[in-house]
């Protein structure tokens, strides 16, 4: 019986057509799978944005109200003349009062079976793994969205302050290769220590409201611009900034290029761009504009895509939920407190059908969209 050798191949880029290999002795018998391997999806968590901005709502109530109060005055004590004033009511202004609303909601669901499934693995080892995946998907599904969602409001988010936008003007910069890397680097530096001594005096430049505030500088949260950061990085960052806590800034947080953009503005769209009967923004043959990236998880006519990612000729999105990129944000400078994410209630059930022995995992959760708190600064630098 002549030997029905294959030849070898380097690296195999097919996905498996289910066919056995017929035995090199019997050709009428077929060689067995080996082993079957569940791989579990390379989805780590490398971002604690939500964590860091996350408010508990729990199930009570859909509004949690935050109040803003402005600085006091004084004036000049006059002795005996204050005793008129004795019973003189010195109430102090209005706060502002800004509301937050759960009203948003989710779910994820997938369906798994003991049964009829099962008949495609060869062990039960591998048929639990597989079973096993699936179910925890749900949860990293919820991680996904959240993430990406936090992502594309803080790389697209801008402040409303009379300060809220500055200028390095590395334009200015007329040296190159490493010599324009390592003046960029200064230039950044120097304005960003700057801003750190400015936002830590007392001012009404960096918040919406115009309240006197002075920030603790551990409070101040730097997020970078991959972009930048890293060719920041690649210099002597002590030879640079002689300062301990400047440096600390410089590693704070970092997200990809690709988070830092513009929102489509869909009262002044550009060329390409339509609003059709459904009222959603539709992308055209004829934009030739930047690239647009999704601010929503949603089925978009080239296929599902999550917050981050980019949207195609054809698809269709949501009005001011879509972003191009601005290359030129070198970081966003906010406080601890100048995002708010309102959670609401978040709850997972399983649920077993007897007539097709199927159960059901679901995850349930709302929410309130990423929120820019008005008495905070939000502040965006770029380059000029």
């Amino acid at each position: 019986m002549a030997f029905n050798m294959h030849p070898a191949t380097t690296q195999v880029r097919t996905p498996f057509n289910g066919n056995l290999n017929p035995n090199e002795v019997y050709e009428s018998i077929f060689n067995m799978i080996i082993k079957q391997v569940v791989r579990y999806p390379e989805l780590a968590n490398n971002y604690n944005f939500v964590n860091m901005f996350k408010e508990e709502g729990g199930q009570y109530g859909d509004t949690a109200l935050y109040y803003a109060q402005d600085i006091l005055s004084s004036r000049e004590w006059l002795g005996d003349n204050e005793a008129q004033n004795l019973l003189a009511l010195e109430r102090p202004e209005d706060p502002e009062c800004q509301g937050i609303t759960i009203s948003k909601f989710r779910i994820v669901k997938t369906s798994t079976d003991s049964y009829l499934s099962k008949r495609a693995w060869s062990t039960e080892d591998a048929f639990s793994t597989f079973t096993g995946i699936v179910k925890s998907l749900v949860g990293k599904t919820k991680e996904l969205y959240e993430n990406t969602m936090i992502n594309t409001f803080l790389g697209t988010m801008t402040g409303d302050a009379e300060r809220s936008d500055v200028e390095v003007p590395l334009s200015d910069i007329t040296d190159e290769g490493e010599a324009k890397r390592r003046a960029e680097a200064m230039m950044i530096g120097e304005h960003i220590a700057n801003l750190l001594v400015e936002l830590k005096d007392y001012h009404r430049d960096f918040n919406t409201y115009g309240f006197m505030r002075a920030y603790n500088e551990e409070d101040i949260v730097f997020i970078w611009n991959s972009k930048y950061i890293n060719s920041i990085t690649k210099q002597s960052l002590p030879t640079i900034f002689n300062s301990q806590g400047l440096i600390d800034k410089f590693k704070q947080h970092v997200l990809p290029a690709k988070y830092f953009g513009n929102i489509v503005d869909s009262n002044s769209l550009p060329s390409g761009l339509t609003v059709g009967s459904n009222g959603k923004v539709k992308i055209g043959t004829g934009y030739t504009g930047g690239t647009i990236y999704a601010m929503d998880e949603d089925n978009y006519a080239s296929g599902h895509k999550f917050a981050g990612e980019k949207l195609a000729v054809g698809d269709e999105f949501a009005p001011n939920r879509a972003y191009t990129l601005d290359e030129d944000v070198i970081c966003k400078i906010i406080t601890k407190d100048s995002v708010k994410y309102m959670a609401g209630f978040s709850t997972s059930t399983e649920f077993f059908n007897p007539q097709s022995l199927t159960t059901s995992n679901m995850l349930i959760w709302s929410y309130a969209e990423p929120t820019l708190m008005l008495d905070q600064p939000c502040i965006t630098v770029h380059a000029d």
